[in-house]
């Protein structure tokens, strides 16, 4: 019996020896509580967490504080849509925050609003969303995308079960143990994405990012000679993008839209202008337009003059403040000729 007891000791005990630094110093920032979830390590790097727990984490800190009633929903494309901004579309008694996610989906996002509803009003929500969103309709279970437990039902062995698997990553374990045992950063560990620079950080209050730089609106020219890769060839032909708005799909958005509807909420979809300049599925469009209403749907998608222009993006994936801000301001024109005559000019008709 003592063998066997030794045999099972030695046999576990590499396990408990690799993962006991998982426990200890919590790479990925989910298993204890933080201030600050973006701050840099002791030795000046970064891990990129969960958007989404983040998210939520601060949401359920701050509520009852800010008394929030107004949300900015989608992916990491909306935090360019600045509270600054949106603010001057809103009473002046709104209190914003930042609901977003890294990827997020039509499935996260349903799964947010029903936690939210009845814990605060919801008065206010700009959805910055595009075909992608739409698409996803079940949970991813990435360490970057998986929901925390109290928004999904017996979710809490899957959500750890996901940043365990993260750690174990043998990029990332050799990297993270190279760095807890000798505090030293190098070249590799941020060449291969392990670790990150020091984040910008995010305002306790709104959930949103910290150095947005309102006065310079556009990249400066060596910021684009700088990529890897340029930016991709954009069609030359009209093209849509395939329909994806399936029957989960529309139980999903059926039931936003009754949360919407309950809460008496104001609040614009905004199909975001993605740089591949793919319009967005007429099918799918369709039926957004019948269930939300033309008044709170407004399609940037396909070629227009922020998409042809790639001063208005830092990225290929991601557009800037400045072309979020220009978005807002045709999206929120209360006189809708006034409105049509700015979607025509945006899109050359």
């Amino acid at each position: 019996m003592k063998r066997f007891l030794l045999y099972c000791f030695l046999f576990v005990l590499p396990f408990v020896v690799v993962l006991l630094p998982y426990f200890i110093t919590d790479p990925f920032k989910v298993l204890y509580y933080y201030e600050d979830y973006y701050a840099a390590n002791g030795s000046g790097y970064y891990i990129n967490t969960n958007r989404s727990f983040v998210t939520m984490q601060m949401y359920n800190r701050n509520k009852d504080q800010y008394q929030y009633d107004s949300f900015i929903i989608g992916s990491s494309r909306s935090g360019f849509f600045l509270v600054e901004d949106w603010k001057q579309y809103l009473a002046d008694s709104a209190h914003c925050f930042h609901l977003d996610g890294y990827g997020e989906s039509l499935y996260n996002t349903h799964k947010k609003l029903k936690y939210i509803d009845g814990k605060s009003p919801i008065r206010n929500a700009m959805f910055c969303v595009e075909r992608d969103w739409f698409y996803q309709d079940k949970q991813e279970y990435g360490h970057l995308w998986v929901l925390p437990p109290y928004l999904v039902e017996n979710n809490f062995g899957a959500f750890h079960m996901a940043f365990i698997r993260a750690y174990l990553n043998p990029k990332f374990l050799y990297a993270y143990w190279d760095i807890l045992l000798t505090r030293t950063l190098k070249p590799y560990m941020f060449e291969n994405g392990i670790f990150e620079k020091p984040s910008f950080g995010y305002k306790e209050e709104s959930n949103e990012r910290n150095g947005q730089n309102r006065s310079i609106q556009k990249f400066p020219e060596d910021h684009y000679e700088n990529f890897s890769k340029p930016f991709p060839q954009q069609p030359d032909t009209i093209t849509y993008g395939f329909s994806v708005i399936n029957e989960s799909q529309k139980q999903m958005l059926y039931e936003i839209h009754e949360i919407l509807v309950r809460n008496k909420t104001s609040y614009k979809m905004i199909l975001n202008p993605i740089y591949d300049q793919l319009l967005f599925s007429p099918e799918d469009k369709e039926f957004l337009l019948q269930l939300f209403g033309d008044q709170h749907i407004v399609d940037f998608s396909g070629k227009n003059r922020i998409t042809d222009n790639y001063h208005y993006y830092g990225d290929p994936a991601h557009f800037n403040e400045y072309a979020a801000s220009e978005v807002m301001r045709i999206a929120y024109e209360t006189d809708s000729i006034k409105q049509k005559h700015m979607l025509d000019s945006l899109f050359y008709r």
